[in-house]
């Protein structure tokens, strides 16, 4: 098995101006595995106007299943509603939950 090459460690300074250990340490490990420590921190326009869509997508989803609830049933009506479907919901995740506890416990 070939021993990787040498990539060169960069000693890296947080905001405050002292250096961090465990950032070098972490890229000494990548090394050994035959990874290049990078962290990329520049984003296209394509990546930002993707988030951008996103976000607006939920905001504009939510105010028209609000706006659907109340004209179907009330404020009452979504009060109920929302409380019917997280009761539901965690009673649900509750017993899917218990099971996958109960057979990892099993396991050695």
């Amino acid at each position: 098995m070939s021993k990787p090459e040498e990539i060169q460690v960069f000693d890296y300074v947080n905001a405050e101006g002292s250096g961090d250990a465990n950032v070098e340490e972490s890229d000494k490990r990548l090394m050994e595995l035959g990874y290049k420590p990078e962290f990329r921190r520049e984003m296209s326009l394509f990546r930002v106007l993707g988030i951008s869509f996103c976000a607006i997508g939920i905001l504009t989803g939510s105010s028209a299943a609000f706006q659907a609830g109340l004209f179907s049933g009330g404020p009452l009506g979504l009060f109920w509603g929302w409380n019917v479907r997280i009761s539901g919901h965690q009673s649900r995740s509750n017993v899917s939950y218990r099971s996958v506890c109960s057979s990892c416990s099993s396991l050695p």
